[in-house]
């Protein structure tokens, strides 16, 4: 049983914007405002923008196969159940973009009984996730194939997030793009959820819109390639107050948390003007202002490079550790979750 374009949407979620081409869907993270924006400042953030990062296709079946087509992208994350059990890389594709088929049945849980997120999906036993990848562009997919006669149940979340911020944000160098702190994050929630993260973004008002996603909190996460990217505190201040102005507009009846910056090895290099205190205040000082809760990047993740890939982006040890604790941050403010 294959499920074409149409059928697709109704189990894809994490998308603001779905195009249909050639008998496959594209899905965007981003809107045509806001990818023009990035455009507007160079065509690397442009590409970056363009990436499918947080879409998935989130169902649960009783079927004991699963395949898909995938017209472009080739790095897949595949999670049954809530756990990583197959990373898709081209060796898993034939020459038509079709993955192979995975026996997802053997973990199957009872039939009818409810799944780990505590919900029952009547016959419909085995949750699939299927994680687009956070970095090629312009992800497309033809068909998922599943038993002839199987039953496919949208999952259920108990709330909706949007991140908003940089490559950090987008999961670079995490090993596995489900294992960013934006998923992880979003798995502790069972959160439907919206990645809006760039590589190599920054507080720039022009990037700003506001999709037809409706999140009960927006979490915001730049700062750290502002870090050093301007001449003064002069040039610095008004994009962050400019922009966050623009998500208070926007999101002032939600939950809104603002992270700044979290450690870095070269934390004593940058910038010209000022110190990496001075940066983050710059930034509470902002949030604060306009009723957005400012949350501790400092203490978010260990200062030492074994939990980092590079000087400044986590590694998957390091996105755990990001994860946990900023979950822990938001519970403070939201209460425990669902």
């Amino acid at each position: 049983m294959r499920l074409f374009a149409s059928a697709l949407e109704n189990i894809a979620f994490g998308a603001v914007e779905t195009v249909y081409k050639d008998g496959a869907v594209t899905f965007y993270k981003t809107t045509e405002k806001q990818r023009q924006g990035w455009k507007s400042i160079n065509d690397s953030l442009y590409a970056r923008a363009q990436a499918a990062t947080g879409v998935r296709l989130d169902f649960h079946t009783d079927s004991k196969t699963f395949a898909f087509c995938a017209k472009s992208g080739r790095k897949f994350d595949l999670l049954l159940d809530g756990v990583l059990t197959y990373s898709l890389s081209e060796d898993d594709f034939d020459k038509q973009g079709r993955s192979r088929t995975f026996d997802i049945g053997r973990t199957a849980v009872t039939v009818n009984a409810p799944c780990p997120d505590g919900t029952n999906h009547g016959g419909a036993d085995m949750r699939v996730t299927l994680i687009f990848p956070s970095h090629d562009e312009q992800t497309a997919i033809e068909y998922v194939e599943l038993e002839d006669g199987a039953a496919v149940t949208p999952h259920e979340y108990s709330c909706k997030m949007l991140f908003i911020g940089d490559s950090i944000t987008q999961g670079w160098n995490s090993g596995f793009d489900s294992l960013s702190y934006a998923w992880q994050t979003a798995l502790h929630f069972n959160a439907d959820c919206v990645i809006n993260g760039v590589g190599g973004g920054f507080f720039s008002e022009c990037t700003f819109d506001k999709p037809g996603f409706d999140p009960d909190i927006v979490i915001i996460a730049y700062g750290t390639n502002d870090f050093g990217r301007y001449a003064s505190v002069d040039e610095f201040s008004p994009h962050v107050n400019g922009y966050l102005e623009l998500v208070k507009e926007a999101y002032g009846d939600k939950k809104v948390f603002c992270i700044l910056p979290i450690w870095r090895s070269d934390i004593d290099k940058y910038p010209k003007y000022s110190s990496f205190a001075d940066c983050c205040g710059i930034i509470r000082d902002a949030a604060l202002k306009r009723g957005i809760k400012p949350i501790d990047g400092m203490k978010l993740v260990a200062h030492f490079k074994e939990f980092f890939f590079d000087h400044v982006h986590p590694n998957a040890l390091g996105f755990c550790m990001y994860a946990k604790a900023l979950s822990v941050e938001i519970e403070k403010e939201i209460g425990k979750k669902a």
